[in-house]
């Protein structure tokens, strides 16, 4: 950040404002443009043929995992509550991507 700021200062000394604001702005109209079209590339779908692990967790399981969350407890602590619970080894990652939102149901790619 410091170089950017160096660079910032040298280029306001070198030119006039108004010549460093259209420069800007042309930088800007140029970043927003690259942020655009990286958003509107179609997204891969993941995993289209169906190969690898399936995923064991239902929605049953992922409300609880939520509940558990909101109660304060670790990522951990919920797995092994819900090891017992549901009789199936869930594992701190899988809570970990049920707490952040990327957890995918099988059913739903």
């Amino acid at each position: 950040m410091i170089k950017i700021d160096r660079l910032r200062e040298q280029l306001r000394n070198s030119i006039s404002k108004d010549e460093h604001e259209r420069i800007i702005a042309r930088i800007q109209r140029e970043y927003d443009q690259k942020l655009s079209e990286i958003n509107l590339q179609p997204t891969k779908i993941y995993n289209e043929r169906g190969a690898g692990r399936k995923k064991i967790a239902t929605k049953e399981v992922m409300t609880r995992v939520l509940e558990l969350d909101k109660q304060g407890l670790s990522q951990a602590k919920i797995a092994d509550k819900l090891t017992q619970e549901f009789g199936m080894k869930i594992g701190r990652t899988t809570v970990g991507e049920i707490v952040r939102g990327n957890y995918v149901l099988s059913d739903e790619k």
